[in-house]
């Protein structure tokens, strides 16, 4: 298995650009989340 400049595997699928943004969207949302939720219960 090859690796991109980061260190990480490539896959042999190609995740289509409008998909890709869609799951990096949802992914930087939760984080956000998971963030800010401990300064709530603070």
């Amino acid at each position: 298995m090859s690796h991109d400049k980061y260190g990480d595997p490539k896959y042999a699928i190609h995740v289509p650009k409008s998909i890709h943004g869609r799951i990096k969207g949802l992914l930087d949302r939760e984080v956000i989340v998971i963030v800010i939720l401990p300064d709530d219960e603070e």
